[in-house]
């Protein structure tokens, strides 16, 4: 793969001078709460969490999340449990002589670009880690192609058809976005992501073909996280409000729990870039919650199904058309119902013609109801007979069955409830008022809108209803030119030359601060 970015853009993307902003990146990492989760962890199961940046770039997000831990770690001994194995483990991956040492084991990342990732490495050393866990390969590949043990395992599962890793706590990450992919990277697709498949499929037609590979991404992060891990990274803003990306958002929807999203203004990657970007961060469902999950979808699918054949009854001709050509049909069987061949046409074509002319729905019901009441007349005193009467009762039925159509179709009262379960608030209430014929007139394309996939989301959304913290910032600090930086404003944190990074839960002031007093990890 290669990044499409323009000529001149790619190249400073490869000599690291595109990358992820450091307030971003120092925002997303204290976001996620990493320091209280390594806390977590050493007092409960004697271990640090596996942490990950499948596009590490020059690994920026992994020397300051490893940064923070250790600091946060060494500065808050008191936090920890007093017991032998935590003391003698945060000594033995915290020593005196190399802070670090404990990224050996912890923390990961995989480059494609090959310069950048010798960059990582050079970048971990330097920070006193020793040899880092960084792959010089496509993020993408299949589990096995990795070299770290760790990144080579690969699970199946019952609630998800691809492979999965699942060793991973914490992923962060800014990934490429729209990158064009050739043939033979898309054959592996299909054995690794639900939407391998699609892509592959398309690239039979061309040998290259540009790929949301930010989408791709999202599934592979999934697969890297455990049950319960944690999500901070960059997305295109298009991710959350575009209908072709409304699969993805399902699938975020049903395997994470979204804990905020923090809206970037338009100059976060300028000048390299002003595609529009937002901050996610989540956290995995475990088994038991996406069970959950598929069984509400499940539930609410078959409600859906059950409106909308009412809605089709209220908004469709084809139903009364094909119930009138039914009912004169039957009536019209000269074995069963001594009527004149000349008068059945005539009543057939009479309906068949007026119904082409697109009657009034009412004057429709009115005329299907005097073929009805004059085929009942015939049957009833030309018919005798213990068959015929048989005959004439079960037609009886069919034309009290018509008969209630004919009045729930008229009813407008009942259309309204119908529009109001399938539309919610995209009903206007103050149409209860409104004829038949003025509802289907006003709301047909509404209805059209409201497909599965839509109403069946906002019926699970709602029983499953939690808060996500949702922010936008205007100010981020910074503002990039071609050859100099500009401060600016920061509505993301407070900073101070001798606190560093200062986050206020009593009084806040900014958006990391009402973030980290609002969004729970669990």
């Amino acid at each position: 793969m290669s990044t499409k970015l323009g000529e001149g853009q790619e190249f400073k993307q490869t000599k690291g001078q595109y990358l992820t902003h450091t307030n971003i990146i120092n925002f997303i990492i204290r976001a996620m709460e990493l320091e209280n989760l390594a806390i977590e962890l050493i007092n409960q199961e004697n271990r640090l969490p596996y942490m990950i940046d499948p596009a590490c770039g020059s690994g920026a997000f992994l020397i300051e999340a490893m940064k923070v831990i250790t600091s946060h770690i060494l500065c808050n001994k008191h936090l920890l449990k007093k017991n032998q194995a935590v003391q003698d483990f945060v000594r033995d991956r915290f020593p005196e002589h190399r802070r670090n040492a404990w990224a050996d084991e912890y923390v990961y990342g995989i480059e494609i670009h090959g310069d950048l990732a010798v960059a990582t490495k050079v970048n971990m050393v330097g920070h006193g880690d020793g040899s880092a866990n960084i792959e010089a390969k496509d993020a993408l590949l299949d589990f096995e192609s990795f070299s770290k043990d760790l990144l080579q395992i690969k699970k199946t599962q019952q609630y998800y058809p691809k492979p999965a890793n699942e060793q991973f706590d914490v992923v962060m990450s800014n990934p490429p976005f729209s990158v064009t992919v050739d043939r033979d990277t898309a054959k592996g697709f299909p054995d690794c992501f639900i939407q391998g498949e699609d892509i592959a499929r398309r690239l039979k037609k061309s040998k290259e073909l540009e790929v949301a590979t930010e989408l791709l991404f999202v599934e592979r992060w999934f697969q890297l996280l455990r049950p319960g891990g944690r999500l901070g990274v960059v997305l295109p803003e298009s991710v959350f409000d575009t209908t072709t990306n409304r699969k993805i958002r399902l699938f975020l929807y049903k395997h994470f729990h979204i804990r905020a999203v923090v809206s970037m203004p338009h100059l976060a990657f300028a000048p390299y870039t002003q595609t529009k970007t937002s901050l996610l961060f989540a956290q995995k469902k475990t088994r038991a919650e996406v069970d959950e999950w598929n069984e509400l979808w499940s539930k609410y699918v078959q409600e859906y199904a059950d409106l909308r054949s009412e809605i089709d009854f209220y908004f469709g001709k084809d139903p009364l058309y094909s119930t009138g050509k039914e009912l004169i049909k039957s009536y019209g069987k000269k074995e069963y119902v001594l009527f004149d061949e000349d008068d059945f046409g005539d009543h057939y074509n009479q309906f068949d013609r007026k119904l082409t002319e697109n009657m009034e729905p009412r004057q429709v019901h009115e005329l299907l109801g005097e073929c009805l009441a004059q085929f009942l007349q015939a049957s009833t005193e030309e018919l005798n007979g213990d068959l015929l009467k048989k005959v004439i009762s079960r037609k009886r039925g069919l034309a009290d069955a018509v008969a209630d159509k004919i009045r729930r179709i008229s009813n407008s009262t009942e259309m309204v409830s119908a529009l109001q379960r399938l539309l919610g608030p995209l009903f206007d209430d103050t149409d209860t008022e409104l004829s038949p014929r003025q509802l289907r007139e006003k709301y047909t394309e509404e209805i059209s809108l409201a497909d599965e996939d839509w109403w069946v989301f906002s019926r699970v959304a709602k029983e499953l209803d939690y808060s996500i913290f949702m922010a936008h910032a205007e100010e981020i600090g910074y503002k990039r030119g071609v050859r100099r930086e500009e401060q600016r404003p920061n509505d993301l944190f407070t900073e101070t030359p001798l606190e560093g990074i200062v986050i206020d839960l009593e009084h806040p002031s900014t958006i990391l601060d009402d973030l980290r007093a609002s969004v729970i990890w669990k």
